[in-house]
């Protein structure tokens, strides 16, 4: 429409400009009658050849614009073709007011085992009829209210359904359609995609059974914590009342023994009594690990906002006051603030700062160092400078019952590391350890 135009106006504009400007040139040039006659009939001639020229190029001009545009649109339908050919998705366009498919891509035969024709002859009724009995009311009814302008939908909106294979199985697709609505309102046509999902229905329903199946075993399991934690309260009672009672008899009996009866023993006896009631002691220290480390496991975590570096700083000047004639010097970083068990914290940190204290007990200028990562935040330490620990042995420090160091070195019951760390796990953390024989060691930790 603009090209016309274009054209009329270039023509009208040229000609007036011809009529004007060669009728006063003429004038000029010309004087007599007959010869302005002829003058006229050359004019005419002249601008019917120049008219013609300018039309042709003009012409020429848009229809090979016209042609260009024409070679553009094929090569897009041919393109968008292809691209209908190889897709994976069915598209197709429904008339609402007809009730008949006005268009169905090539993949229509992939995915439903149809082809164009025969979906048309099923008419709705019988593309309906086709669909699982689960999904059939509802989608039934959407499609008749929609027909009929009786149901308000979205424009765009995505249904899943199962229908009947071609002489096979049912089979899943979603379909992701848009729903174009005429000027008064009315829904006239639904343009849309459809994909065979069947395969994501099977993947879907196999999670769904091994979510099933995982439930069921953590049901299981926690069943069986359950009763582990009835088994660890009955040992733990057990080791309370019923070890820890002969024992306090052997304690009180070997004290017996040294008070009363001193006289009658020789220097090897009393020895062999202050032998008992050292293993007594130590017997009766494993037993409290024992059931302090079982408490650990089994209680529940009451997380608040805890100071560690107070605690720190508490437990440290508590070991100065019981063990005055040693000089430590010690370094805590303050307002270490986590966010955990106070009660379980504190006994984790009392474990590795007594660790240090006793470790440097050997050593001149002992140090100790409570502080936070320079390189992450969220890495806190405790470092000394005593006696350390060979690399080769950092995997087995937080084993129950193990020990580095024999009783006559350093006293302890090999629980107090395995504690730390099963609070250090129920706080959903890390720790480890760096150390070298004769230098000291540090324990790294997270709290989360």
């Amino acid at each position: 429409m603009y090209g016309a135009f274009k054209i009329i106006a270039i023509y009208i504009v040229f000609s007036a400009l011809w009529i004007l400007f060669s009728d006063k040139l003429l004038f000029y040039i010309v004087r007599d009658s007959e010869s302005l006659t002829q003058m006229q009939t050359v004019k005419g001639w002249l601008f019917v050849l120049i008219t013609g020229i300018i039309l042709y190029g003009l012409i020429h001009r848009y229809l090979i614009q016209i042609y260009n545009a024409k070679v553009a649109l094929e090569e897009s339908v041919s393109q968008f073709n292809n691209a209908l050919a190889n897709s994976r998705d069915l598209l197709y366009m429904y008339d609402l007011r007809t009730g008949r498919f006005s268009y169905i891509s090539p993949a229509c035969e992939s995915i439903f085992g149809f082809t164009f024709e025969e979906i048309q002859e099923m008419n709705i009724k019988g593309i309906i009829e086709r669909v699982h009995p689960d999904e059939k009311e509802s989608v039934s009814h959407e499609l008749e209210s929609l027909a009929k302008g009786e149901l308000n939908v979205p424009v765009r909106s995505v249904v899943e359904f199962r229908w009947k294979y071609k002489d096979s199985e049912y089979r899943w697709y979603s379909d992701s359609r848009t729903v174009t609505y005429d000027s008064s309102g009315r829904p006239i046509a639904t343009t849309g995609s459809i994909r065979d999902i069947t395969e994501q229905k099977t993947v879907e329903k196999k999670v769904i059974e091994l979510n099933r199946r995982l439930e069921d075993r953590v049901k299981e399991r926690t069943k069986q914590l359950e009763l582990i934690n009835k088994e660890l309260e009955s040992f733990s009672y057990s080791v309370s009342h019923d070890l820890q009672a002969p024992l306090r008899s052997v304690d009180g009996f070997s004290q017996v023994l040294l008070e009363d009866y001193i006289a009658q023993l020789d220097e090897e006896g009393q020895d062999v009594v202050r032998r008992i009631r050292m293993a007594v002691k130590r017997m009766g220290n494993l037993i409290n690990d024992l059931l302090a480390l079982s408490r650990v496991i089994r209680e529940d975590l009451v997380r608040k906002q805890v100071d560690l570096s107070a605690i720190a700083e508490e437990i440290l000047l508590r070991f100065q006051e019981t063990d005055k004639q040693r000089s430590v010097s010690f370094s805590i970083t303050p307002g270490i603030i986590v966010y955990g068990d106070e009660r379980l914290l504190a006994i984790m940190l009392e474990n590795l700062l007594g660790n240090a204290w006793k470790f440097t007990s050997g050593t001149a200028n002992a140090r100790i160092e409570f502080g936070v990562s320079k390189e992450d935040q969220s890495v806190f330490f405790i470092k000394d400078n005593g006696v350390g620990f060979d690399m080769k042995y950092s995997g087995k420090l937080f084993n129950v019952f193990q020990r580095l160091h024999t009783a006559a070195e350093f006293e302890g019951s090999g629980i107090g590391l395995a504690i730390v760390q099963r609070i250090i796990n129920r706080h959903s953390g890390r720790i480890w350890a760096v150390g070298e024989v004769g230098k000291g060691a540090t324990f790294f930790f997270t709290i989360e």
